[in-house]
């Protein structure tokens, strides 16, 4: 799953750099992967997830433009999303945290909380 995770990290860092401008709208940014059935130490099956995505894309609020920075998730078996914003500033706020050491560590994390809140959705789906 590292390996994964670093891949989409890298290759959405080289799009940044290429595609996202300093002001303005632009087309959004992401690179995704499948979810393998295992991962973890000790290995744990993955109940729901089943793709992962980071992305960066144009938002305005109040007037403002932004670049986000979002982890998102799908079960594909049920439509079921998740998503979650790493970041929201410039475009040098997310770069920097494409180049944050931890970040990989911070998306796995996020990618078994994604699973788990899947999971409870897919089970629960009245509440």
């Amino acid at each position: 799953m590292d390996n994964l995770v670093r891949k989409m990290i890298h290759d959405v860092r080289e799009r940044v750099v290429k595609e996202v401008p300093e002001n303005g709208d632009f087309k959004y940014v992401w690179e995704e992967f499948e979810v393998p059935p295992v991962y973890g130490n000790p290995p744990k099956n993955m109940r729901c997830l089943s793709d992962v995505g980071l992305w960066v894309h144009y938002c305005l609020i109040k007037g403002e433009e932004k670049r986000v920075l979002e982890v998102r998730g799908l079960d594909r078996e049920t439509c079921l999303k998740a998503s979650k914003i790493l970041e929201s500033g410039t475009k040098q706020a997310c770069m920097d945290m494409l180049l944050d050491e931890n970040l990989v560590t911070t998306i796995i994390g996020i990618i078994s909380d994604f699973d788990k809140e899947l999971d409870y959705e897919a089970r629960h789906p009245y509440g």
